[in-house]
């Protein structure tokens, strides 16, 4: 799984010179577009020409993204396109 791990805080490091200190100071970034904010908060992050969707976990739902990954190892197996998941 560790091809599956993204370090956006270094990412944005050596990008951009950016330490993410707290979401509001994140929101104003060139680089980032928040979609949603609040518990269930989406943003996307633009990496090398690309748009990436980020989602940010609360602590209660720390073990959600496992389901997201399990959902897109099923839909591998089964030849069922999917979005790339990767954790970060």
């Amino acid at each position: 799984m560790s091809n599956n791990v993204f370090n956006l805080d270094n990412y944005f490091f050596e990008k951009y010179g950016y330490k993410v200190t707290e979401r509001d100071d994140l929101l104003t970034q060139k680089f980032v577009e928040f979609e949603n904010t609040g518990a269930n908060a989406l943003f996307w992050v633009y990496i090398d020409e690309n748009k990436y969707l980020f989602k940010e976990l609360p602590d209660e739902g720390k073990y959600l993204w496992l389901g997201e990954l399990l959902s897109k190892e099923i839909a591998d197996i089964l030849s069922i396109p999917c979005a790339e998941y990767k954790l970060c």
